[in-house]
């Protein structure tokens, strides 16, 4: 089992990726523990003065004016985590908000939030033990960080819902049930404490870096349906010739091209067509477009990689040589996150979009020349694969309707404290929605081109793992058959091709 040590400042997007694929074993050194309570006792000590700070002895928001009596410090924390659990919805994934969790524990052992050392700690034995809450996914707006989603997990620190449904050891439950069979006890929060835990923006943080690696995931299967659809059409190599692309000089475009071109090397389905020189954009152009979302991953990968070590709470407490400042400012608003997986779901219906058109193009004798209509085995009394591009089409213009940008938009909230909102939390899930459909419009590029091969007997070295992998999973059926049926069947397999990355 493996162990990784918490520290507030090195959690890289390769280690989370081995968090959430292993069971990992969660750990806090014995000097950051002891850190993070002499600052929450000497913030104490602070407090003890009369000064105000706030949300440790004030209200929140529009509220922030009210002076809050030392006697109900505690209890203004506990009232802020129930107040804030109003999300509504289909609940976030498991390893969704167990990956937030990690963030969240993460940030707080940085040592700008204030809270005991027990608070951390309570979250990282959560995930030790595998109780992971199950948790509502709409509701937050990105400012003030997720604020909603974030007190439903806070709930469970703090053991107010003893009867919220949980996943534990994998199997759903409910809290008291797990807490009791592990002996995890809730805590009792301090001052600042409910603030800390809701005040940031990890939830959206935790949906992006997985909608991130799934897209990683939906490149290489571009890739790969790029490569079939190119030899089920007989196309042309020219356009991987390197000296174009160094002529541009993009560097995700390059490595598209690098990559693409030693995979059909040799291929000799590559002949081109009879009185044509070129194949059309969605092909000829696929490294452009490609590189391009190749790059726009880059920028997002560098984004997120500081993220996930950012302190995004408020206030925050900056330890000076003799003494503290308490500074309040907007670390929560979650603008970076939301700007990010806005341009996500461009990128992605770009792929969408660039593989229907090569769906259409498949499918089109008119365009392929060399293929029959809707590859019907039988044209006329056969439709093919006709109404497989229908649900491409269906499937894009869902993606384009969706592809809007979430930040844009602008709502204000909190009696106008809270006048401009980043919408993160919207922009991850619409565009964990696009990658979904763009997968499927994938698959059914990648079914499209493996029946154009096999009804012109066609097959290579460089594409052959693909089509047994094909044969294997789906099975060629020469005449009309039920395609809904194929299509599920490939999207529940399609992670073993991922592996082959071009």
């Amino acid at each position: 089992m493996k162990t990784l040590l918490l520290t507030g400042n090195d959690l890289t997007l390769e280690n989370i990726k081995d968090f959430l694929d292993n069971k990992t074993i969660l750990s806090i050194s014995k000097e950051k523990i002891k850190e993070l309570d002499n600052l929450h006792n000497t913030l104490k000590d602070k407090i003890n003065s009369g000064l105000n700070l706030y949300g440790i002895n004030t209200g929140f928001g529009e509220l922030q004016n009210i002076k809050i009596d030392k006697h109900s410090i505690e209890l203004l924390q506990k009232n802020l985590i129930k107040s804030h659990t109003a999300g509504i919805g289909e609940p976030l994934s498991y390893n969704q908000t167990r990956l937030a969790m990690l963030l969240r524990a993460n940030t707080l052992i940085k040592g700008y939030s204030g809270v005991r050392s027990i608070v951390p700690l309570t979250i990282i034995n959560l995930l030790n033990k595998d109780i992971i809450p199950i948790i509502p996914s709409i509701g937050s707006l990105g400012a003030s960080g997720d604020l909603a989603p974030l007190s439903h997990i806070a709930l469970l620190v703090i053991g107010e819902d003893l009867n919220m449904p949980v996943f534990y050891k994998g199997e759903k439950t409910i809290a008291k049930i797990a807490l009791k069979e592990t002996g995890i006890k809730p805590i009792k929060l301090c001052f600042k404490e409910g603030l800390a835990l809701n005040n940031g923006c990890q939830v959206s943080t935790a949906v992006s870096i997985i909608n991130y690696m799934k897209a990683r995931e939906i490149i290489s299967l571009s890739n790969i349906a790029l490569v079939m659809t190119i030899s089920a059409l007989s196309g042309f190599k020219d356009f991987l010739n390197q000296k174009i692309h160094k002529a541009r000089g993009q560097k995700g475009q390059l490595r598209i091209a690098r990559g693409l071109a030693r995979k059909l090397k040799n291929n000799a389905l590559l002949k081109g067509r009879k009185n044509e020189v070129q194949d059309a954009y969605s092909i000829r152009c696929y490294p452009q477009v490609g590189g391009a979302v190749l790059d726009t991953l880059d920028f997002i990968y560098s984004v997120l990689s500081k993220e996930i070590n950012a302190a995004t709470d408020n206030p925050l407490i900056f330890k000076t040589s003799d003494n503290f400042n308490i500074l309040s400012g907007g670390n929560f608003h979650c603008e970076p996150i939301g700007l990010v997986m806005d341009y996500l779901s461009i990128a992605m219906t770009e792929i969408a979009s660039i593989s229907e058109r090569r769906i259409y193009r498949l499918l089109d004798k008119k365009l392929n020349k060399i293929l029959p209509a809707f590859l019907a085995n039988n044209p006329g009394l056969e439709s093919g694969y006709m109404l497989i591009q229908y649900t491409a089409a269906a499937l894009l213009n869902r993606n384009r309707t969706l592809a809007t940008p979430a930040t844009i938009d602008n709502i204000v909230t909190s009696g106008g404290q809270e006048d401009h909102v980043s919408m993160s939390m919207n922009a991850a899930l619409k565009a964990q929605e696009i990658l979904k459909n763009t997968e499927t419009i994938l698959a059914i590029e990648l079914l499209s081109a493996y029946r154009a091969l096999k009804l012109n007997g066609l097959n290579d070295a460089s594409i052959n793992h693909i089509i047994s992998f094909m044969d294997k999973i789906v099975g060629f059926k020469k005449e009309d058959h039920i395609l809904s049926n194929d299509i599920n069947k490939l999207i529940k397999n399609l992670k073993y091709l991922y592996e082959r990355i071009i």
